[in-house]
């Protein structure tokens, strides 16, 4: 295919640019002969009046035509053209044909080309406003009013046009050919490229020859490829992952079941309950990610309207604060006395917030705080927004793992979160919750001070 356009494209500057070269040499020789013929008529035409001035200063000074032939002779042989002249009756006073036969005996190779007539004028002869006789001029040598010089002159000029519109061809030619190379060899890198990434090399990237099309056509690609691999790596990681965390419940499953029917156990109500929390722990595995699938493929119906979110932050943290009292958690909630409104979904910024106390809940210890509060301002500067802060003085997470805990199934102490309950998908359907109401979501945290966790939405005008 590549060979096809590359020679389509070359066919295609040649053929504009000889059309260009053809058309151009058209046009100048046409120009240039029509201004040479032009010019070589007007210095005739001057030529003529000044044979006419000699004739008509003659009769002006002498009165009548008597002694005219000498004169005339000379002229015609200097202009090597043929003098005719009439008086006003119409009568032949003068015809040199008769003194140039006379004289072309002796002018060897210029006699045949002398006899070869061309162009005649004809002048009225006026002495003081009054016509006294008609003077006819015939050119010889010439072709019409071209002599064998001009006609050589012409010739050359041709040749020249056509030498230089053939050399141009050949550099066109070069020319087409290197430019329908140097387009079509991004376009052949790419598609070598779309060739292994279709039969599974996700490692193929292209280099952007520059910023035209080309070159975005080739981080389009690029940006493409690196989509597909890293998804490739996240469908991996989350078979692995997800295989990983139902291997533990099943492997208590079953040998709880294979304990019952070798009567090793006892189906009492306490190992019955036993196989009802790991039941439980895969309901909850299969329910979160259905919920992560859904907020991730933007699915879920997400109605966004002007809200003040501090009513969703009271009633979420209402719900917590008798667990925080009872663990001996010190709970706080800020709310700003200005409101200020943002784009939101009520479900989901309640749900945002459940995750986020759920956590801190989870990961702070006897003694410590948990802290909610509200801002009207955005940290950041770029616009009017709101700000929503929920930090805790917990266990806090290290600073190699703080990059990747919106990561799915990323747990940075996995026996802990095992024991706390946790999956390792909460903070990422929070991060994908809050994306989906154009906000943005960072965390800061120390290892054993705390985390805290800073949410912006843009403020509804």
């Amino acid at each position: 295919m590549t060979n096809r356009l590359s020679s389509k494209l070359l066919l295609a500057f040649l053929a504009l640019t000889l059309a260009f070269l053809a058309l151009s040499g058209v046009a100048i020789n046409w120009a240039l002969n029509r201004q040479f013929k032009s010019y070589i008529i007007e210095s005739k035409e001057a030529e003529n009046l000044r044979i006419l001035d000699v004739v008509t200063a003659h009769y002006a000074e002498r009165g009548s035509w008597r002694g005219i032939g000498p004169t005339l002779a000379y002229v015609a042989v200097s202009a090597e053209t043929l003098l005719a002249l009439y008086d006003e009756q119409g009568n032949l006073v003068y015809d040199s044909r008769r003194d140039m036969r006379g004289l072309m005996r002796f002018m060897g190779q210029r006699r045949a080309r002398l006899e070869m007539e061309g162009e005649s004028f004809t002048y009225p002869v006026l002495v003081e406003g009054q016509e006294v006789g008609t003077l006819t001029l015939t050119l010889l040598g010439r072709e019409g009013i071209l002599a064998q010089e001009d006609l050589d002159f012409s010739a050359t000029i041709n040749l020249s046009i056509f030498l230089i519109a053939f050399l141009a061809g050949l550099g066109a030619l070069f020319m087409s050919l290197y430019l329908s190379r140097r387009l079509t060899q991004p376009l052949a890198s790419i598609t070598r490229a779309v060739s292994r990434l279709k039969e599974g090399d996700l490692s193929q990237r292209v280099q952007a020859p520059g910023r035209d099309e080309l070159g975005v056509l080739a981080q389009a690609f690029n940006s493409m490829a690196n989509r597909l691999e890293k998804n490739e790596k996240l469908r991996r990681k989350l078979a692995a992952d997800i295989s990983h965390e139902l291997r533990t419940p099943l492997t208590t499953l079953k040998g709880y079941l294979e304990a019952f029917k070798d009567g090793v156990l006892p189906p009492d109500p306490e190992n019955i309950a036993s196989l009802q929390e790991e039941v439980l722990r895969l309901e909850n595995l299969v329910k979160n990610l259905q919920e992560l699938s859904l907020v991730e493929n933007r699915s879920m119906e997400m109605q966004l309207k002007p809200l003040d979110p501090a009513a969703s932050l009271e009633k979420v943290y209402d719900l917590y604060h008798p667990l925080m009292t009872q663990q001996g958690i010190t709970g706080s909630l800020i709310l700003p006395p200005e409101r200020v409104k943002a784009y939101l979904n009520e479900e989901a910024l309640e749900r945002i917030l459940h995750n986020l106390l759920s956590n801190a809940l989870k990961y702070t210890q006897k003694g410590g705080s948990i802290r909610v509060a509200l801002a009207p301002v955005d940290p950041e500067g770029n616009q009017p927004g709101l700000t929503i802060e929920v930090s805790d003085t917990g266990l806090g997470i290290s600073e190699g793992d703080l990059p990747h805990i919106f990561e799915r199934f990323y747990r940075a102490d996995p026996s802990r979160s095992r024991r706390t309950g946790g999956f390792g998908i909460g903070l990422t359907i929070v991060r994908e919750l809050v994306e989906a109401q154009e906000g943005k979501i960072k965390a800061h945290s120390r290892l054993g001070e705390g985390t805290a966790f800073v949410i912006t939405f843009p403020a509804a005008p």
